[in-house]
């Protein structure tokens, strides 16, 4: 999940290839797929998140019950209730997440309602990314759909990750979804050999690890840390 701080004018090309022949199960980068049949995997990225301010409508909200062809459902609507009662649930004021976060996470199901796995630190995991993608999934769920897993990239990953699954057993709980307890808990970010042996200890709750620079780029060279961050949307320059 490295790509671009990869070194060389092939350098991702060539770590997506023979990671892969090394044992990884998949990889983000589809020219890898393409070109050398590389199984392709990956989650929205914060720029897509970031890219919503919450006062987008959707072309089309409504999403069909995934077993029927009987009348779709306004699913942001459904979500924003479904928010309201997870936010009382976790003693949130329904204000407090980022509405473009949710509005991300809803046009992200609308396109891919069989792949929602939500990125949980654009702004606050805890008071937003969380709540947003339990709104969502549990729209969602009603639907007969389930969200693929979460993601963080930033941040005490172990930590994150135990207080997110302790949420999601205290929501199952709650609203009688017991499916929700076993939605993968993905983690990236900068993650080299002491931090992979930590994340991959038994009872770390973490289920899918993503590496990036550290597979992608060798530490005797120089390499660039980059973090992306969009700030505006169409701004006007006069």
């Amino acid at each position: 999940m490295g790509l671009r701080g990869a070194q060389g004018p092939d350098g991702g090309l060539t770590t997506s290839t023979y990671s892969y022949l090394g044992g990884f199960d998949s990889n983000s980068n589809v020219l890898a797929g393409q070109l050398r049949g590389v199984p392709v995997a990956g989650t929205l990225a914060h720029s897509f998140v970031t890219s919503f301010s919450g006062s987008e409508l959707p072309p089309d909200p409504m999403l069909a019950p995934v077993a029927s062809e009987g009348p779709g459902v306004d699913l942001a609507a459904k979500a924003q209730v479904w928010l309201e009662r997870v936010c009382a649930h976790l003693g949130l004021g329904v204000q407090e997440p980022h509405p473009g976060e949710q509005a991300a996470f809803v046009a992200y199901v609308l396109a891919f309602p069989q792949a929602f796995q939500g990125l949980l630190d654009s702004y606050s995991m805890q008071r937003s990314g969380l709540p947003n993608f339990l709104a969502v999934s549990l729209a969602l769920g009603e639907l007969g759909y389930r969200a693929v897993g979460v993601r963080l990239d930033s941040g005490d990953l172990l930590q994150q990750a135990q207080e997110i699954l302790q949420v999601f057993q205290t929501i199952a709980a709650q609203f009688q979804v017991p499916w929700l307890e076993s939605v993968p808990i993905m983690v990236s970010n900068i993650i080299e050999e002491q931090a992979l042996a930590q994340l991959a200890q038994e009872g770390s709750e973490v289920n899918v690890i993503g590496i990036g620079t550290s597979m992608v780029t060798c530490p005797q060279q120089l390499s660039l840390g980059c973090i992306y961050k969009l700030v505006a949307v169409g701004a006007s320059h006069k």
